[in-house]
């Protein structure tokens, strides 16, 4: 844990910040070729000097994953800060995952790809830019209203920026999507499972048929997605593991990017219901 201070207001802060002071926040260390000295993750607190706080949590793929496990990090921080308990208790070991094949099954195609291309040094990566995008809720409905009836809101929204990033592309293309899988499985894990559960998989559709089919083909594939294909990443995933611990496997490789990649976060915002579930 780190402990930082900020010599201005969080609202001084908030008006004047750049996207390279916004990173000041977050404490990074650089992930070396050995995945067992990983730190699980780093946390920033930094007092702003109207005693306002920020919490910046990092922490590598392999041992959470920012969909839901990052999130109810906040949450839980938040709850014991109020003295309340958090509605998601941690859910630390799920025996399921204790996978071991009798032999190295095959990669799946997406894993096989990115495990052939070596991340990139640190000292090697370029610079990436950031931007924020805030839709608000009359302006998701009216997209919505504009799109087959069911649409769900990951759906319109991927579909557009797929549709923008990608311009005047004609034919089929393909889009990764990152999926939350604790409910799509058939024993369903809790919210609070700390760890990473994000399942990565390949959409295709024809962009040239305009927003609303490529939304609805976005859907479709995210209702369709079998649970057969995480459990066949999973054990790829820990035979690669084990290989790469007995020297006979290849270095880290990048999951998120560098190809247009859209994660699905609508089920973060957590509800009566899914604590219901939980």
């Amino acid at each position: 844990m780190v402990d930082a201070r900020a010599a201005a207001t969080l609202d001084e802060w908030l008006a004047t910040a750049t996207g390279d002071e916004e990173m000041d926040l977050l404490y990074y260390e650089p992930m070396g070729p050995e995945p067992y000295i990983w730190s699980p993750f780093y946390v920033q607190l930094t007092e702003f000097a109207d005693k306002s706080y920020a919490l910046g949590l990092s922490c590598t793929h392999i041992h959470n994953d920012p969909t839901t496990a990052a999130a109810l990090f906040f949450q839980a921080w938040a709850a014991a800060h109020s003295r309340t308990t958090s509605t998601y208790p941690p859910f630390l070991h799920a025996p399921a995952f204790e996978v071991s094949p009798a032999s190295p099954p095959p990669p799946p195609p997406l894993l096989a790809e990115k495990s052939s291309v070596a991340s990139p040094a640190s000292a090697d990566a370029a610079a990436m830019s950031s931007a924020t995008f805030h839709f608000p809720a009359p302006a998701v409905r009216a997209l919505l209203s504009s799109l087959e009836p069911g649409t769900t809101p990951f759906a319109a929204l991927a579909a557009l920026f797929w549709l923008r990033v990608t311009g005047a592309a004609d034919g089929e293309r393909e889009l990764t999507l990152a999926l939350d899988f604790r409910k799509r499985m058939y024993a369903p894990l809790p919210w609070g499972y700390y760890g990473s559960v994000v399942h990565f998989t390949r959409a295709r559709a024809d962009l040239a048929a305009g927003l609303p089919a490529v939304a609805a083909a976005l859907d479709a594939h995210v209702a369709g997605v079998p649970e057969e294909d995480l459990w066949r990443a999973v054990e790829w995933l820990y035979a690669w593991q084990q290989q790469q611990q007995e020297g006979g496997a290849a270095g880290p490789f990048q999951m998120y990017g560098p190809e247009l990649t859209c994660v699905a976060l609508d089920h973060v915002v957590f509800g009566t219901k899914a604590g219901k579930e939980a």
